[in-house]
């Protein structure tokens, strides 16, 4: 029979091993460039509100919007209240084009902006101009680090 200073040993080894696995598997999501909806999915959800640029109207908040929104990546400014994130595609030289947002999520000491870049669909009717597809959203003012994550729906 065992005794219960083997036991506790035991039991100490088993924890330390889930922590380190857990914490392994998390550095090792974080450096992927793409993730699985179920990826996104197992992060503490943070909630967010998609906004309109009208409600920009303060003069540096809405010039570092102007020029986010045109450069492709995932932008983010803080004030007092929120972080402001722009998930931008830059320049496109036809129409079509879109950002679809899946979630937002907290994952190790990361703010993970899950989205896709939406083409235009084979049958629509598309112009020959310049647009940039882009996106803005807010969330309760935050100190960590924004991340943008392509996702893949499979």
């Amino acid at each position: 029979m065992m005794s219960k200073r083997k036991i506790g040993i035991m039991l100490l080894l088993s924890i330390t091993t889930s922590v380190f696995v857990g914490c392994s598997n998390e550095n090792t999501l974080m450096k992927k460039d793409t993730w699985t909806v179920k990826e996104l999915k197992t992060q503490k959800e943070i909630k967010y509100e998609l906004l309109d640029e009208s409600v920009l109207n303060e003069g540096d908040m809405k010039s570092w919007y102007e020029n986010s929104s045109k450069e492709k990546g995932v932008h983010s400014k803080t004030d007092k209240e929120y972080t402001y994130i722009v998930i931008a595609d830059g320049k496109k030289f036809t129409t079509g084009y879109g950002i679809e947002l899946f979630d937002v999520r907290k994952a190790n000491k990361d703010i993970v902006v899950g989205y896709n870049v939406v083409e235009p669909e084979k049958n629509t009717s598309i112009e020959e101009k310049e647009s940039y597809p882009h996106m803005i959203l807010r969330i309760k003012a935050e100190d960590e680090k924004i991340v943008g994550k392509k996702i893949k729906e499979k």
